[in-house]
Formats: C-alpha cells, sequence, structure tokens
C-alpha cells in the first residue's frame, strides 16, 4: 500500500542530486502541485467533513489502514524490510481519522543518505494533500524532525478540532 511513498522519495532524491542539492521548498511545492494536478482533483471529491456525518466511512478508512498495519506487522524485517510500524488511532480520537507511525523508511533512507533536509518537504506535503479533501492535518510530532513518531490526525476543515489547531498553530 505504501511503497509508492518510496518510490517517490528516491526518485525525489535522484532529482535533487541532479539539482545539486539545491531545491527551494517554495519551488517543491510548486512542482508537486503541478505534479498531482489531477490526483487532487480526485481528492477534492471527498470531504472529510462527511466523516462526522456517516461514520461507515470512517469504519471503511480505518479498516484500510488496520489491514495494512496486520501485513506490515507480519511482513515487517522479512519480506517488506523496515516499512512503517504504525498504530491506529492510539489516543482514541473521536473527530476524524487518526493513525501514528512510530518507523518510517523514508527517515531511514534520508537520514543514512544525507536528505533529512530536503525530505522534510515531503512530509510538509502531506498538509496540502489533506487540504485536498477539505481537511486538516493536526501533527504534532514527525519523524523526520527528530521525534519519536509521525502523528497523522485528519480532521475535516470545519470540525472544531481542525479550526483549534489552526487558531494554535498561528
Amino acid at each position: 500500500m505504501m511503497y509508492s511513498n518510496m518510490m517517490l522519495c528516491y526518485a525525489m532524491c535522484a532529482f535533487y542530486e541532479a539539482c545539486d542539492r539545491e531545491y527551494p521548498y517554495s519551488e517543491f511545492e510548486s512542482l508537486v502541485k503541478n505534479v498531482m494536478k489531477v490526483p487532487f482533483k480526485m481528492l477534492n471529491l471527498f470531504d472529510l467533513n462527511d466523516l462526522e456525518k456517516h461514520p461507515k466511512l470512517k469504519q471503511i478508512a480505518y479498516k484500510v489502514v488496520e489491514d495494512y498495519k496486520k501485513k506490515s506487522d507480519r511482513y515487517r524485517g522479512n519480506k517488506w524490510g523496515n516499512t512503517w510500524k504504525v498504530r491506529v488511532n492510539p489516543d482514541h480520537r473521536v473527530t476524524g481519522f487518526a493513525y501514528v507511525c512510530d518507523s518510517c523508511p523514508l527517515q531511514e533512507f534520508a537520514k543514512k543518505h544525507g536528505y533529512l533536509e530536503f525530505t522534510r518537504n515531503m512530509c510538509a506535503m502531506d498538509h496540502i494533500v489533506a487540504e485536498q479533501f477539505h481537511g486538516t492535518l493536526i501533527r504534532r510530532s514527525v519523524l523526520m524532525e527528530g521525534d519519536s513518531c509521525c502523528e497523522f490526525w485528519y480532521a475535516g476543515d470545519q470540525t472544531s478540532a481542525a479550526k483549534k489547531f489552526k487558531k494554535d498553530s498561528k
């Protein structure tokens, strides 16, 4: 499920090398937005605010992540190497959709090969992706920043949790 993130990371790091490791975030953001126009339009059809209105949607989202977690737990370190180690909604969030990654092969690759500064840009893109489906990524910890985990809490942009996070972030 997450292999495309690894492939994108490798491609972007090769691109970064071709630019002599000089590529400002603003240009990276513009590149991503242009390349992702079509997928972003598709994401825009989904509204995270609907999770609160339709609990079945939330159940489906959690089932997808739970299925990935089961597979990755079974194959991590063997067939899949060190893939993402996921905890599903460990803080029992009621609003939105949440999971935590305790390991990230992107971060390990970046650290090993000196790409941490650049790959932080990829993590920042998670916020732009959330916006595409009318959401806010409420994130207080990121492995690329040296934290012990990456928090992914997606809440609809009209929810009180998202509004509070935006207000507190200013």
